[in-house]
């Protein structure tokens, strides 16, 4: 062998012990890496709940203050919104690198703020001294965004959900490649080592043979020399013959000398080969002591005899030096547990490592549960490979394993969550479709059982005095008992009344701490443990609550946790059917009020409208002469009692028409209007007026097929309202626009004017009743009360459409009436005139 084979079959282990630790060093950061990715996807969901929370917390702090007009409220609404504000933030920078939840996020966001601009808006209705009742009716354009904020937050949440599962599972099979990859890369470094000694053994075997040739040949040398001696006599005529002999003589001596200079220098090769062997070997025996995965390695094909490094020895609580195999005849008393998979013991010839001897295969992801004579359970996962000689014959088995009982543990505690969640859930759920107080106590009551456990309940709301607490339902309890309990004292010895008192919880873990501490209360029979608490909301007490339990119990910090937590869900459903209660009582109110105001403007219409026909029909009268002729100035006057009682007489209109509005008496006969039949209808009407006052009318080429799905006359009232509105606001050789377009769903119509212009500020609550930007007076324009937007507006969303205002103070307006399209003809148009804003 040449001294370059013999430095390749040491370094060669070496080598292949270098990679499988470069590879194992990468795997290692790979899994730190992906450990910090799922901790990443917890903190984003963490911030999404937060963002939900802190938006229904802002949405309850304004109901609350638009329900009772509370000063209170209005600190608790602001601190919501700069918890949402900061929480949202955080999303985003949690969510920067995903670029799908960073779209999801920017619906959320959109969906958010128009929430928010609800909420800010009920909040200044209130503040400026709006009543309850006009204030819920703003709540209510905020459910439908409220639904889909938290749509949105589901699918946020869902997708986090998703990419936390999937980060879990590459974690877990980055763990087990690492393990794989080391266990085989131990292997492949003791086989190049017994490869590498192997070889070493066939060289100094060699070289024991080259050593006994050159002794025999050195014999046989001796021999000669002594027939020499003894032929002294006859080397003088055999002379010639003894120079040829001598010099072969010499040239064998040089040969031997050669040979046993290449002896010495193979040999030292073989003492280096040696050294570095024994090198190799001490840092494979230090990777096998000090590596923190537990390692198994046998010598024999039937694996009889089992040697552990120190971790494995620390994991499952034996010696390193002990045998460890299942396979040994006193394996069954020596070991300190048994072997289990699936719940059945695991036969010794289907473990891990005699399966992998005996198959000649490597076994991986085998589950163990070693289950100890004390009683706890270990669970390992691992893997095993067969060790085979130089001929491919099996020779013994390595494996490795993991103690991933705690990640058993885990999953066990994370499905507990799981199903405590999915009962709070129900529990919120059922509450939150009750509308009576009595109603509440029952699902209290029944889900106190379900979620806590408990065997009985009792559910009290406080007396309106403040001075008893009233049962509104008992469960599980005699009905003698519940005949006592139909009215309980705040200053009582039982454990309800205590709790009121403390404004905390009560914990009693038996019968006889119970009655120590309550002689007086009365138990129910075969009841021992309870807990009690108050039905706090904010500052306000609205009553309290007591669970029983058969069995006498401790508590621990996570129930007492989930028992406050059911007792928070619980006051707030109280609360809820309170303010539904006070709600409904308004409503009930603010109909009774409509109808009155309906009756009356219907009265009153109908009184006002007498007299002013009566006027009117005496103005034509005059002004067509019938008693006799008039004169320039009183023609002129009665012109103008003629123009007023008219203006009258459309106010009147406009109040009764809104009245209808409110009410929802408005009927919408829906059908297919062509624009250039509706912008026909109201040029016609309006063309003389505008030009008349030297205001120049310009109409965009209306596409003929295009059609909206309208009530004809309601249409026209808009369009008249709008481009009324244009004109009186537009001097004297300003510019009214007729615009339109449309797309495969939609056609807006647009009226633009070159007046005073709409401060930024302004353009929603120009929409509002009896709101006017501009002072009529200062205009030189007819006073009017202000409903001909709201009018518009609304008509228009009770055809599934809307009004939109776009303007800029001293450039002009743009007021967009948009409709459905007729869906007979759907077909996408070309915009004829884009409409700014």
């Amino acid at each position: 062998m040449t001294l370059n084979r013999r430095r390749l079959a040491v370094l060669a282990p070496l080598g292949l012990l270098l990679a499988t630790g470069i590879v194992s060093a990468y795997a290692f950061a790979r899994m730190y890496e992906m450990r910090s990715m799922v901790q990443h996807t917890h903190f984003v969901i963490e911030a999404a709940q937060r963002v939900g929370n802190d938006l229904a917390q802002a949405e309850s702090a304004e109901r609350g203050y638009l329900l009772t007009g509370e000063p209170i409220f209005v600190p608790r609404y602001a601190r919501a919104l700069a918890d949402l504000q900061r929480d949202t933030l955080q999303l985003r920078q949690l969510t920067r690198d995903n670029p799908s939840q960073q779209r999801r996020l920017d619906a959320l966001v959109a969906r958010i703020g128009v929430r928010v601009r609800l909420l800010n808006g009920g909040v200044a209705l209130r503040q400026a001294g709006v009543d309850s009742a006009a204030a819920l009716n703003r709540l209510e354009q905020g459910r439908v965004e409220m639904e889909a904020v938290r749509s949105t937050m589901l699918d946020l949440q869902a997708e986090e959900q998703q990419l936390l599962s999937e980060r879990e599972a590459a974690e877990q099979r980055r763990l087990a490649a690492l393990a794989v990859v080391f266990l085989l890369g131990v292997a492949g470094v003791a086989l190049a080592a017994y490869l590498t000694n192997r070889t070493l053994l066939l060289y100094a075997q060699g070289e024991r043979e080259a050593r006994k040739q050159i002794e025999a040949q050195n014999e046989e040398l001796q021999q000669q020399g002594v027939e020499l001696e003894l032929q002294a006599e006859n080397l003088e005529q055999q002379a010639a013959e003894m120079e040829i002999v001598n010099e072969q003589l010499h040239e064998r001596t040089q040969v031997a000398e050669e040979a046993l200079h290449e002896a010495e220098a193979e040999r030292e090769a073989v003492r280096e080969l040696s050294t570095e062997l024994k090198a190799r070997v001490a840092e494979l025996e230090t990777m096998f002591e000090r590596l923190p995965v537990g390692l198994c390695i046998s010598y024999d094909p039937e694996c009889l005899s089992i040697r552990v490094n120190p971790a494995f020895a620390k994991m499952v609580g034996v010696a390193t030096d002990e045998n460890i195999s299942a396979g040994r005849p006193d394996a069954e008393i020596a070991l300190p547990y048994t072997i289990w998979r699936n719940g059945e013991p695991v036969p010794v010839q289907d473990l891990p490592m005699q399966l992998a001897a005996r198959t000649h295969q490597v076994v991986e992801g085998a589950d163990l549960d070693l289950r100890f004579r004390d009683g706890h359970v270990l669970h390992l996962y691992g893997w095993a490979a067969p060790l085979f000689t130089e001929e491919g014959e099996v020779r013994g088995a390595v494996a490795g394993f993991v103690d991933v009982t705690q990640r058993e543990k885990y999953a066990q505690e994370i499905a507990r969550l799981a199903g405590r969640a999915e009962k709070l859930y129900a529990l919120t759920s059922a509450l939150s479709r009750v509308t009576t107080p009595e109603e509440v106590g029952a699902v209290a009551c029944d889900w106190g059982r379900v979620v806590l456990g408990a065997s009985a309940a009792i559910f009290c709301a406080l007396a309106s005095d403040g001075s008893a607490l009233e049962p509104l339902h008992v469960l599980g309890v005699d009905e003698q008992l519940v005949q006592r309990w139909l009215r309980v004292p705040v200053d009582a010895r039982t454990p309800v009344a205590e709790a009121l008192r403390r404004g905390g919880r009560v914990c009693i873990a038996s019968a006889a701490e119970r009655d120590a501490a309550f002689p007086d209360f009365g138990s129910p029979e075969g009841l021992e443990a309870l807990l009690s608490a108050p039905l706090r909301l904010e500052e306000r007490t609205l009553g309290a609550w007591t669970v029983h339990f058969h069995e006498a119990r401790g508590f621990s910090e996570d129930d007492l946790q989930l028992f406050d937590t059911v007792t928070v869900l619980c006051a707030q459903a109280l609360e809820r059917t309170r303010l539904y209660e006070a709600e409904r009582q308004a409503r009930a109110v603010a109909e009774e009020a409509n109808q009155a105001k309906l009756k009356f403007l219907r009265v009153m219409s109908h009184d006002l409208r007498t007299p002013l026909n009566a006027i009117l029909g005496y103005t034509e009268l005059l002004q067509e002469s019938v008693p006799g002729p008039l004169n320039e100035l009183q023609r002129t006057y009665l012109g103008r009692v003629r123009a007023s009682t008219g203006a009258l007489r459309t106010l009147i209109d406009d109040i009764l028409e809104f009245a209808r509005i409110e009410a929802g008496r408005v009927e919408m006969r829906l059908s297919d209007v062509p624009v250039v039949r509706l912008l026909d209808s109201v040029e016609a009407l309006v063309a003389p007026q505008i030009r008349a006052k030297g205001i120049h009318l310009v109409r965009a080429e209306s596409d003929a097929a295009l059609t909206i799905r309208a009530d004809p006359d309601r249409a026209r009232q808009i369009m008249m309202n709008l481009v009324s509105n244009a004109q009186k606001f537009t001097s004297p050789g300003g510019e009214i626009a007729l615009l339109w377009a449309g797309d495969h769903a939609r056609v807006r119509i647009s009226v633009r004017d070159t007046g005073v212009g709409i401060p930024p500020a302004e353009l929603e609550r120009i929409f509002e009743p009896f709101v006017q930007v501009h002072r009529p007076e200062e205009l030189g324009i007819e006073q009017g009360v202000g409903l001909g937007l709201a009018i518009s507006r609304e008509l228009a969303r009770a055809m599934g459409g809307d009004v939109t205002a776009y303007g800029e103070p001293g450039v002009g307006s743009i007021f967009t009436l948009e409709l459905p399209r007729a869906q007979d003809r759907a077909a996408p148009v070309a915009v004829a005139a884009a409409a700014p804003g």
